[in-house]
Formats: structure tokens, C-alpha cells, sequence
């Protein structure tokens, strides 16, 4: 039996983002509603966008990161590369230097998740 490795994941992300960008933009934007034990999991990432202690929520790339972990930043180690008009350029292993940076060519790095980014592509607002 084969095992999975992050590079296995960012080649599939990145070949599914070649086929269709807007299927995949969709998909990581997606957000489910989850309970506290979710939220206290030790490596999947869950965000609260109402900053109370009883609304969570969780999507994709949070679970794929549970699988592989945290970094020594306490970021997950899957990533995606978004340039400024809010376009997933490519998915790639995040480093422990990685945050959020600028890029040559005006793309940055999206450490992990970048809840702004799934926050204005969810609400359909482009301002930044």
C-alpha cells in the first residue's frame, strides 16, 4: 500500500487547479459548521469568524493540514500561493519561514489558510 505524502496532495490540488481554477476556488473556500471537539482537535485548523467560543467552522484545507501536522510556527504544512486578484496560483508544502509575504510578480503566499482570502471569496467581495 502506497502512502500519501504532502507532495502527493499539492500535485493532485495543483493538477485539479489547472482543470478548473473555479472549481477548486470553490471548494477550499467552503466552510462547515463544527462543535468544539472539532475546534480542539491538536492539528486540523478551525477558524471562528464570529469570535464567540461556540461558532466554529472548518473546511478542506484544515482537514488535509490535520493530516500532516503543524510546522514549528504552529501553521499547517499544505499551502496555496494566491496572486492579488484573489486567484489560487498553486498549492505547495509551506516551510517554517512561510507567513503571509509578498512574492515576485505581486503573488503572495498564503500561509496554510488565508482566512481573509475565504472570507472575501465566500462573501463575493473582491476589495482587499
Amino acid at each position: 500500500m502506497k502512502k500519501v505524502t504532502l507532495d502527493d496532495v499539492c500535485k493532485l490540488f495543483n493538477d485539479l487547479l489547472e482543470k478548473d481554477p473555479d472549481c477548486v476556488k470553490q471548494l477550499v473556500t467552503q466552510r462547515v459548521r463544527c462543535n468544539r471537539d472539532v475546534a480542539d482537535h491538536p492539528t486540523v485548523q478551525v477558524t471562528n469568524y464570529e469570535k464567540d467560543d461556540k461558532t466554529f467552522s472548518v473546511g478542506i484545507l484544515g482537514v488535509i493540514n490535520g493530516l500532516f501536522g503543524m510546522n514549528e510556527n504552529g501553521d499547517g504544512m499544505f499551502g496555496m500561493e494566491i496572486d492579488d486578484d484573489d486567484n489560487i496560483v498553486c498549492f505547495r508544502p509551506v516551510n517554517v519561514e512561510d507567513s503571509v509575504v509578498e512574492f515576485s510578480a505581486g503573488k503572495k503566499h498564503a500561509s496554510t489558510i488565508n482566512f481573509e482570502f475565504i472570507k472575501r471569496v465566500r462573501n463575493g467581495n473582491t476589495d482587499k
